[in-house]
């Protein structure tokens, strides 16, 4: 919804986090000079429950960002398996303020065709810069990611182990925010 900002109370504490004290953070300060191209990603290595019927991927993002004005198109985020992208938005179709499951609130992700056979895949949630910007600042929240058949350690962001962080500039940058 254009124009609509949920209540500050939307998510779930003064945490940003949708549980606990820890989520992911994928974010472009106030008023930085991003490139084209630029990315910042949080990775893991997850093994593949050989035995499972099925497997799926579920998790939760948010968005909050400061600078208003025509900017879509500019960040762009996503989640793959082994590079294969299997979900993906622009950061102004994300909604503020509200922790959601999925850009749409689309449930779990089956991935089962990307996984199928093999022992380990490599899971990432990225946000990338489609488009140089000098003003908006953005940061996409993700937290409580939950798996059929996959294996992902520390899935609601509580502490630093299990992923790891990169970027190839200053901005956009990756951390795990966890506030005690």
């Amino acid at each position: 919804m254009p124009g609509y900002h949920p209540p500050a109370h939307a998510y779930s504490s003064d945490r940003d986090a949708m549980y606990g004290n820890g989520r992911l953070s994928l974010a472009v300060p106030e008023n930085t000079a991003t490139t084209a191209g630029s990315c910042a990603s949080a990775s893991q290595v997850v093994r593949v429950d050989p035995h499972s019927a099925r497997y799926e991927l579920s998790f939760w993002e948010y968005l909050r960002h400061a600078a208003s004005g025509p900017h879509r198109g500019s960040h762009v985020a996503s989640v793959t398996v082994d590079g294969q992208s299997i979900w993906s938005s622009d950061a102004m179709n994300l909604i503020q303020y509200l922790w959601v499951n999925g850009a749409t609130p689309q449930g779990p992700i089956d991935v089962s065709d990307l996984v199928r056979g093999k022992s380990h895949v490599t899971l990432a949630f990225t946000l990338c810069e489609a488009a140089g910007v000098t003003d908006f600042g953005s940061d996409v929240g993700f937290d409580n990611i939950e798996t059929i058949g996959l294996d992902v350690h520390n899935p609601s962001f509580e502490n630093t182990s299990a992923w790891t962080l990169s970027s190839r500039s200053p901005a956009p940058a990756a951390r795990i925010a966890i506030v005690r």
